[in-house]
Protein backbone atom coordinates (compact mmCIF):
# COMPACT_ATOMS: atom_id res chain seq x y z
CA UNK A 1 0.00 0.00 0.00
CA UNK A 2 2.64 2.57 1.12
CA UNK A 3 4.77 1.58 -2.08
CA UNK A 4 1.76 2.11 -4.25
CA UNK A 5 1.22 5.32 -3.14
CA UNK A 6 4.92 6.22 -3.66
CA UNK A 7 4.91 5.39 -7.32
CA UNK A 8 1.32 7.29 -7.72
CA UNK A 9 2.98 10.26 -6.11
CA UNK A 10 6.23 10.19 -8.75
CA UNK A 11 3.75 9.30 -11.48
CA UNK A 12 1.98 12.69 -10.87
CA UNK A 13 5.20 14.63 -10.06
CA UNK A 14 7.03 13.01 -13.91
CA UNK A 15 3.32 14.31 -15.40
CA UNK A 16 3.86 17.98 -13.92
CA UNK A 17 7.32 18.17 -14.75
CA UNK A 18 6.31 17.02 -18.47
CA UNK A 19 3.84 20.15 -18.67
CA UNK A 20 6.33 22.63 -17.07
CA UNK A 21 9.15 21.54 -19.42
CA UNK A 22 6.53 21.63 -22.28
CA UNK A 23 5.29 24.68 -21.83
CA UNK A 24 8.63 26.56 -21.01
CA UNK A 25 9.86 24.41 -24.46
CA UNK A 26 7.62 25.89 -26.64
CA UNK A 27 7.69 29.23 -25.24
CA UNK A 28 11.16 30.09 -24.80
CA UNK A 29 12.04 28.36 -28.06
CA UNK A 30 9.66 30.02 -30.35
CA UNK A 31 10.62 33.75 -28.32
CA UNK A 32 13.95 33.11 -28.95
CA UNK A 33 13.66 31.26 -32.74
CA UNK A 34 11.55 35.22 -33.48
CA UNK A 35 14.41 37.12 -31.96
CA UNK A 36 17.04 35.30 -34.23
CA UNK A 37 16.77 36.30 -37.83
CA UNK A 38 17.01 32.61 -39.83
CA UNK A 39 16.61 32.00 -43.15
CA UNK A 40 13.04 30.36 -44.11
CA UNK A 41 14.60 26.74 -44.87
CA UNK A 42 16.65 27.41 -41.48
CA UNK A 43 13.45 28.19 -39.66
CA UNK A 44 11.41 25.10 -41.10
CA UNK A 45 14.53 23.24 -40.31
CA UNK A 46 14.36 24.41 -36.80
CA UNK A 47 10.51 23.99 -36.45
CA UNK A 48 10.91 20.38 -37.01
CA UNK A 49 13.44 20.21 -34.79
CA UNK A 50 11.74 21.40 -31.67
CA UNK A 51 8.97 19.35 -32.87
CA UNK A 52 10.64 15.88 -32.89
CA UNK A 53 12.52 16.73 -29.88
CA UNK A 54 8.92 16.94 -28.09
CA UNK A 55 7.84 13.79 -30.16
CA UNK A 56 10.59 12.00 -28.36
CA UNK A 57 10.77 13.76 -25.10
CA UNK A 58 6.49 12.79 -25.12
CA UNK A 59 7.54 9.01 -26.17
CA UNK A 60 9.58 8.60 -23.66
CA UNK A 61 7.29 10.40 -21.19
CA UNK A 62 4.53 8.05 -22.61
CA UNK A 63 6.87 4.55 -22.28
CA UNK A 64 7.52 5.75 -18.26
CA UNK A 65 4.00 6.29 -17.69
CA UNK A 66 2.80 2.80 -19.06
CA UNK A 67 5.74 1.30 -17.39
CA UNK A 68 5.06 2.36 -13.86
CA UNK A 69 0.93 2.04 -14.36
CA UNK A 70 2.20 -1.95 -14.85
CA UNK A 71 4.59 -1.21 -11.98
CA UNK A 72 1.24 -0.16 -9.82
CA UNK A 73 -1.18 -2.35 -10.96
CA UNK A 74 1.51 -5.41 -10.40
CA UNK A 75 1.71 -3.52 -6.92
CA UNK A 76 -2.20 -3.53 -6.82
CA UNK A 77 -2.34 -7.22 -7.77
CA UNK A 78 0.28 -8.46 -5.15
CA UNK A 79 -1.37 -6.10 -2.76
CA UNK A 80 -4.60 -7.71 -3.50
CA UNK A 81 -3.33 -11.31 -2.71
CA UNK A 82 -1.38 -10.93 0.42
CA UNK A 83 -4.81 -9.65 1.39
CA UNK A 84 -6.78 -12.62 0.77
CA UNK A 85 -3.77 -15.21 1.97
CA UNK A 86 -4.07 -13.50 5.06
CA UNK A 87 -7.90 -13.21 5.09
CA UNK A 88 -7.62 -17.09 4.60
CA UNK A 89 -5.69 -17.61 7.58
CA UNK A 90 -7.48 -19.12 10.83
CA UNK A 91 -4.55 -16.60 12.30
CA UNK A 92 -4.63 -13.36 14.07
CA UNK A 93 -2.08 -11.43 11.51
CA UNK A 94 -1.80 -7.42 11.99
CA UNK A 95 0.83 -4.71 11.01
CA UNK A 96 1.59 -1.42 11.90
CA UNK A 97 4.23 1.06 11.19
CA UNK A 98 7.11 2.15 13.58
CA UNK A 99 4.72 4.91 14.69
CA UNK A 100 2.06 2.64 16.11
CA UNK A 101 -0.37 2.67 13.09
CA UNK A 102 -2.57 -0.24 11.57
CA UNK A 103 -2.01 -0.43 7.96
CA UNK A 104 -2.79 -4.05 7.43
CA UNK A 105 -5.38 -6.61 9.14
CA UNK A 106 -6.31 -9.66 8.70
CA UNK A 107 -10.40 -10.10 9.10
CA UNK A 108 -9.91 -12.27 11.80
CA UNK A 109 -7.97 -9.85 13.86
CA UNK A 110 -10.61 -6.97 13.07
CA UNK A 111 -13.23 -9.85 14.52
CA UNK A 112 -11.28 -10.12 17.57
CA UNK A 113 -11.31 -7.08 18.55
CA UNK A 114 -14.94 -5.97 16.80
CA UNK A 115 -13.71 -3.69 14.44
CA UNK A 116 -14.95 -5.40 11.73
CA UNK A 117 -16.93 -2.05 9.97
CA UNK A 118 -14.04 0.07 11.51
CA UNK A 119 -11.76 2.01 9.00
CA UNK A 120 -8.42 1.45 10.98
CA UNK A 121 -5.88 2.05 8.63
CA UNK A 122 -3.37 4.83 10.14
CA UNK A 123 -4.97 4.41 13.46
CA UNK A 124 -3.63 3.88 16.89
CA UNK A 125 -4.67 0.87 19.30
CA UNK A 126 -5.65 3.69 21.87
CA UNK A 127 -7.97 5.40 18.55
CA UNK A 128 -9.21 1.71 18.05
CA UNK A 129 -10.50 0.92 21.40
CA UNK A 130 -8.56 -2.28 21.35
CA UNK A 131 -6.70 -4.01 23.88
CA UNK A 132 -2.98 -2.54 23.56
CA UNK A 133 -1.84 -5.99 25.95
CA UNK A 134 -1.95 -8.29 22.41
CA UNK A 135 0.51 -5.93 21.42
CA UNK A 136 2.76 -5.60 24.22
CA UNK A 137 6.15 -6.17 24.57
CA UNK A 138 8.01 -6.39 27.81
CA UNK A 139 10.74 -3.75 28.28
CA UNK A 140 13.50 -5.60 29.16
CA UNK A 141 12.79 -7.74 26.00
CA UNK A 142 16.39 -6.77 23.96
CA UNK A 143 15.25 -6.21 20.37
CA UNK A 144 19.20 -5.82 19.68
CA UNK A 145 19.58 -9.75 20.14
CA UNK A 146 16.52 -11.46 19.59
CA UNK A 147 14.77 -11.37 16.10
CA UNK A 148 11.58 -12.33 17.27
CA UNK A 149 8.76 -12.02 20.22
CA UNK A 150 7.04 -14.63 21.28
CA UNK A 151 4.75 -15.44 24.36
CA UNK A 152 1.48 -16.86 24.90
CA UNK A 153 -1.23 -14.34 25.64
CA UNK A 154 -4.86 -14.77 27.21
CA UNK A 155 -7.69 -12.52 25.42
CA UNK A 156 -11.40 -11.30 25.82
CA UNK A 157 -12.53 -11.40 22.57
CA UNK A 158 -15.34 -8.84 21.60
CA UNK A 159 -18.36 -11.77 22.46
CA UNK A 160 -17.10 -12.18 25.89
CA UNK A 161 -14.94 -15.38 25.78
CA UNK A 162 -11.58 -16.11 26.86
CA UNK A 163 -8.86 -17.31 24.30
CA UNK A 164 -5.16 -18.17 24.42
CA UNK A 165 -3.21 -17.10 21.56
CA UNK A 166 0.34 -17.60 20.79
CA UNK A 167 1.52 -14.31 20.00
CA UNK A 168 4.63 -13.98 17.86
CA UNK A 169 6.35 -9.86 16.92
CA UNK A 170 9.09 -9.19 14.55
CA UNK A 171 10.13 -6.66 12.16
CA UNK A 172 9.52 -5.99 9.05
CA UNK A 173 12.59 -3.88 6.70
CA UNK A 174 13.18 -2.76 3.23
CA UNK A 175 15.44 -3.90 0.74
CA UNK A 176 17.76 -1.35 2.46
CA UNK A 177 17.12 -2.57 5.97
CA UNK A 178 15.39 0.19 6.96
CA UNK A 179 12.14 -0.99 9.67
CA UNK A 180 9.31 -0.15 8.38
CA UNK A 181 6.99 -1.73 11.36
CA UNK A 182 6.19 -4.65 13.25
CA UNK A 183 4.32 -7.76 12.28
CA UNK A 184 2.10 -9.39 15.12
CA UNK A 185 0.55 -12.96 14.60
CA UNK A 186 -1.58 -14.70 16.94
CA UNK A 187 -2.30 -18.51 17.07
CA UNK A 188 -5.41 -19.48 18.78
CA UNK A 189 -4.08 -22.20 21.00
CA UNK A 190 -7.35 -22.50 23.46
CA UNK A 191 -8.37 -25.88 22.34
CA UNK A 192 -5.30 -27.02 21.90
CA UNK A 193 -4.17 -25.97 25.45
CA UNK A 194 -7.53 -28.23 26.90
CA UNK A 195 -6.67 -31.02 24.95
CA UNK A 196 -3.19 -30.85 26.91
CA UNK A 197 -5.21 -30.24 30.11
CA UNK A 198 -7.29 -33.41 29.70
CA UNK A 199 -4.54 -35.33 28.61
CA UNK A 200 -2.39 -34.70 31.91
CA UNK A 201 -5.40 -35.40 34.17
CA UNK A 202 -5.94 -38.65 31.95
CA UNK A 203 -2.09 -39.90 32.94
CA UNK A 204 -2.73 -37.89 36.46
CA UNK A 205 -6.26 -40.74 36.42
CA UNK A 206 -3.97 -43.60 35.25
CA UNK A 207 -1.80 -43.71 38.14
CA UNK A 208 -4.16 -42.94 40.78
CA UNK A 209 -6.15 -45.67 39.62
CA UNK A 210 -3.22 -47.95 39.45
CA UNK A 211 -2.04 -46.67 43.16
CA UNK A 212 -6.19 -46.94 44.20
CA UNK A 213 -7.03 -50.59 43.64
CA UNK A 214 -3.29 -51.49 45.33
CA UNK A 215 -4.36 -49.63 48.61
CA UNK A 216 -8.20 -50.57 48.30
CA UNK A 217 -7.05 -54.45 48.32
CA UNK A 218 -4.67 -53.71 51.27
CA UNK A 219 -7.37 -52.53 53.41
CA UNK A 220 -10.08 -54.44 51.99
CA UNK A 221 -9.43 -57.45 54.16
CA UNK A 222 -8.33 -56.44 57.08
CA UNK A 223 -11.08 -54.37 57.32
CA UNK A 224 -13.63 -56.73 56.70
CA UNK A 225 -11.99 -58.49 59.79
CA UNK A 226 -12.29 -55.49 61.96
CA UNK A 227 -15.90 -55.04 61.07
CA UNK A 228 -16.59 -58.74 61.35
CA UNK A 229 -15.50 -58.88 64.98
CA UNK A 230 -16.81 -55.70 66.00
CA UNK A 231 -20.52 -57.24 65.42
CA UNK A 232 -19.40 -59.74 67.80
CA UNK A 233 -18.20 -57.86 70.24
CA UNK A 234 -21.48 -56.05 70.03
CA UNK A 235 -23.15 -58.74 70.25
CA UNK A 236 -21.29 -60.16 72.97
CA UNK A 237 -21.25 -57.14 75.28
CA UNK A 238 -24.10 -55.03 74.58
CA UNK A 239 -24.19 -53.02 77.60
CA UNK A 240 -21.27 -50.95 75.16
CA UNK A 241 -23.69 -50.99 72.36
CA UNK A 242 -23.28 -47.27 71.99
CA UNK A 243 -19.16 -47.77 71.55
CA UNK A 244 -19.31 -50.38 68.97
CA UNK A 245 -22.16 -48.61 66.76
CA UNK A 246 -19.78 -45.66 66.81
CA UNK A 247 -17.03 -48.07 65.62
CA UNK A 248 -18.97 -49.94 62.81
CA UNK A 249 -20.04 -46.43 61.90
CA UNK A 250 -16.31 -45.27 61.34
CA UNK A 251 -15.63 -48.75 59.48
CA UNK A 252 -18.60 -48.37 57.31
CA UNK A 253 -17.18 -45.08 56.04
CA UNK A 254 -13.65 -46.33 55.43
CA UNK A 255 -15.63 -49.36 53.49
CA UNK A 256 -17.37 -46.45 51.39
CA UNK A 257 -13.59 -44.58 50.49
CA UNK A 258 -12.79 -47.89 49.57
CA UNK A 259 -15.55 -48.59 47.19
CA UNK A 260 -14.63 -45.00 45.87
CA UNK A 261 -11.11 -46.25 45.22
CA UNK A 262 -12.09 -49.41 43.20
CA UNK A 263 -14.36 -47.46 40.94
CA UNK A 264 -11.55 -45.26 40.43
CA UNK A 265 -9.43 -48.37 39.79
CA UNK A 266 -11.95 -50.15 38.00
CA UNK A 267 -15.36 -49.44 37.01
CA UNK A 268 -18.41 -52.06 38.02
CA UNK A 269 -20.61 -53.20 35.45
CA UNK A 270 -23.05 -51.15 34.35
CA UNK A 271 -26.49 -51.49 33.00
CA UNK A 272 -27.71 -49.18 30.19
CA UNK A 273 -31.36 -49.15 30.36
CA UNK A 274 -34.22 -46.33 30.02
CA UNK A 275 -34.07 -44.50 32.93
CA UNK A 276 -36.36 -41.67 33.76
CA UNK A 277 -34.44 -39.00 35.23
CA UNK A 278 -37.12 -37.07 37.04
CA UNK A 279 -38.08 -40.59 39.14
CA UNK A 280 -34.57 -40.76 40.28
CA UNK A 281 -33.91 -37.43 41.39
CA UNK A 282 -36.88 -37.18 43.56
CA UNK A 283 -35.91 -40.42 45.52
CA UNK A 284 -32.49 -39.07 45.67
CA UNK A 285 -34.33 -35.59 47.38
CA UNK A 286 -36.33 -37.45 49.17
CA UNK A 287 -33.11 -39.59 50.69
CA UNK A 288 -31.11 -36.64 51.61
CA UNK A 289 -34.23 -34.73 53.16
CA UNK A 290 -33.59 -35.46 56.75
CA UNK A 291 -29.92 -34.46 56.02
CA UNK A 292 -31.27 -30.82 54.52
CA UNK A 293 -33.55 -30.71 57.53
CA UNK A 294 -30.44 -30.60 59.63
CA UNK A 295 -28.69 -28.12 57.70
CA UNK A 296 -32.09 -25.74 57.74
CA UNK A 297 -31.95 -26.35 53.73
CA UNK A 298 -35.14 -26.27 51.66
CA UNK A 299 -34.87 -28.20 48.39
CA UNK A 300 -37.55 -27.86 45.22
CA UNK A 301 -37.60 -29.75 42.07
CA UNK A 302 -38.57 -28.34 39.13
CA UNK A 303 -39.63 -30.31 35.58
CA UNK A 304 -39.82 -28.30 32.60
CA UNK A 305 -40.39 -31.02 30.16
CA UNK A 306 -42.44 -34.27 29.62
CA UNK A 307 -38.96 -35.55 28.10
CA UNK A 308 -37.16 -37.16 31.10
CA UNK A 309 -35.55 -40.76 30.21
CA UNK A 310 -31.39 -41.02 29.01
CA UNK A 311 -30.18 -44.44 28.85
CA UNK A 312 -28.02 -45.06 31.95
CA UNK A 313 -27.29 -46.75 35.24
CA UNK A 314 -29.73 -46.42 38.05
CA UNK A 315 -27.26 -46.90 40.92
CA UNK A 316 -24.64 -44.58 39.03
CA UNK A 317 -27.00 -41.97 38.41
CA UNK A 318 -28.34 -41.36 41.66
CA UNK A 319 -24.57 -41.85 42.94
CA UNK A 320 -23.96 -38.17 40.56
CA UNK A 321 -26.98 -36.91 41.98
CA UNK A 322 -26.53 -38.04 45.09
CA UNK A 323 -22.96 -36.70 45.27
CA UNK A 324 -24.14 -32.85 43.58
CA UNK A 325 -26.88 -32.78 46.03
CA UNK A 326 -25.06 -33.31 49.35
CA UNK A 327 -21.96 -30.84 48.00
CA UNK A 328 -24.94 -28.26 47.72
CA UNK A 329 -26.19 -28.98 51.30
CA UNK A 330 -22.70 -29.02 53.01
CA UNK A 331 -22.20 -25.38 50.92
CA UNK A 332 -24.66 -23.88 53.57
CA UNK A 333 -24.01 -24.12 56.75
CA UNK A 334 -26.08 -21.95 57.58
CA UNK A 335 -29.00 -22.91 55.77
CA UNK A 336 -30.47 -21.76 52.29
CA UNK A 337 -32.33 -23.49 49.10
CA UNK A 338 -31.28 -26.30 46.50
CA UNK A 339 -33.50 -25.65 43.29
CA UNK A 340 -32.99 -28.25 40.65
CA UNK A 341 -34.36 -27.38 36.95
CA UNK A 342 -34.66 -30.52 34.60
CA UNK A 343 -35.53 -29.45 30.96
CA UNK A 344 -34.90 -30.19 27.31
CA UNK A 345 -32.23 -28.04 25.09
CA UNK A 346 -31.27 -29.33 22.06
CA UNK A 347 -32.08 -32.81 22.02
CA UNK A 348 -30.33 -33.10 25.32
CA UNK A 349 -31.54 -33.13 29.16
CA UNK A 350 -30.30 -30.95 31.30
CA UNK A 351 -30.24 -30.93 34.74
CA UNK A 352 -29.32 -27.70 36.96
CA UNK A 353 -28.38 -27.67 40.48
CA UNK A 354 -28.45 -24.08 41.86
CA UNK A 355 -27.64 -23.11 45.29
CA UNK A 356 -27.08 -20.02 47.89
CA UNK A 357 -24.14 -21.30 49.50
CA UNK A 358 -20.90 -19.47 50.18
CA UNK A 359 -19.64 -20.14 46.36
CA UNK A 360 -16.14 -20.55 45.27
CA UNK A 361 -13.10 -18.97 43.74
CA UNK A 362 -12.32 -19.17 39.67
CA UNK A 363 -9.11 -21.19 40.29
CA UNK A 364 -11.15 -23.93 43.29
CA UNK A 365 -13.64 -24.64 39.92
CA UNK A 366 -10.77 -25.45 37.63
CA UNK A 367 -9.68 -27.84 40.26
CA UNK A 368 -12.57 -29.57 40.32
CA UNK A 369 -13.00 -33.32 39.73
CA UNK A 370 -9.01 -33.57 40.06
CA UNK A 371 -8.06 -36.79 42.40
CA UNK A 372 -7.98 -35.56 45.91
CA UNK A 373 -8.72 -32.11 45.54
CA UNK A 374 -11.33 -30.93 48.10
CA UNK A 375 -13.21 -27.90 49.54
CA UNK A 376 -14.19 -29.75 52.12
CA UNK A 377 -12.59 -30.31 55.93
CA UNK A 378 -13.06 -33.94 55.98
CA UNK A 379 -13.35 -34.46 52.39
CA UNK A 380 -11.31 -36.70 50.39
CA UNK A 381 -11.45 -35.54 46.67
CA UNK A 382 -13.18 -38.65 44.83
CA UNK A 383 -16.87 -38.18 45.27
CA UNK A 384 -16.83 -35.33 42.37
CA UNK A 385 -13.97 -37.29 40.49
CA UNK A 386 -16.37 -40.78 40.66
CA UNK A 387 -18.87 -38.56 39.65
CA UNK A 388 -17.56 -36.98 36.61
CA UNK A 389 -16.30 -40.13 35.65
CA UNK A 390 -20.03 -41.46 35.59
CA UNK A 391 -21.27 -38.70 33.69
CA UNK A 392 -18.87 -38.95 31.06
CA UNK A 393 -19.06 -42.84 30.55
CA UNK A 394 -23.20 -41.70 30.23
CA UNK A 395 -21.81 -39.41 27.53
CA UNK A 396 -22.76 -36.64 29.51
CA UNK A 397 -21.25 -32.96 30.36
CA UNK A 398 -21.13 -30.88 33.45
CA UNK A 399 -20.33 -27.25 33.77
CA UNK A 400 -19.21 -25.62 37.04
CA UNK A 401 -20.13 -21.84 37.53
CA UNK A 402 -19.70 -19.93 41.12
CA UNK A 403 -19.77 -16.51 42.53
CA UNK A 404 -18.24 -16.52 46.28
CA UNK A 405 -20.98 -15.20 48.68
CA UNK A 406 -23.99 -15.60 45.97
CA UNK A 407 -24.14 -19.53 45.03
CA UNK A 408 -23.03 -22.89 42.91
CA UNK A 409 -24.58 -23.73 39.74
CA UNK A 410 -23.75 -27.58 38.67
CA UNK A 411 -25.14 -27.94 34.56
CA UNK A 412 -25.15 -31.76 33.59
CA UNK A 413 -26.39 -32.56 30.37
CA UNK A 414 -27.32 -36.24 29.14
CA UNK A 415 -28.41 -37.31 25.36
CA UNK A 416 -31.90 -38.38 25.33
CA UNK A 417 -32.96 -41.79 24.92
Amino acid sequence: MRGETMKRMMLSKAVKGYLTFGVLWIVLSDFFMSKIRLHLNTLMYAGLAKGLVMVILSGLLIERLIRKEEEIRHAKEAQTMITRIINYMPDVVCFKNMQGHWRQASEETLALFGIQSTDYRGKTDEELGVDVAFFEVPIAFRWDQESEYRAEKTMMTASGEERIYDVIQIFLCSGTNEKLGVLTMGRDITDLKKKEKRLMKSEKLLVVGELAAGIAHEIRNPLTSLKGFSQLLQDKYPEDDMYFSIMLTELERINEIVEEFLFIAKPNAVTFAPRNVSTILQETLLFLEAEATLYNVNMFLHVHTNHRTILGDNKQLKQVFLNILKNAIEAMPQGGTVTVHLYEKKGELVLSFQDTGIGMEKERIQKLGEPFFTTKEKGTGLGLMVSYKIIHAHNGTVQVYSEKGVGTNVTVTFPLA
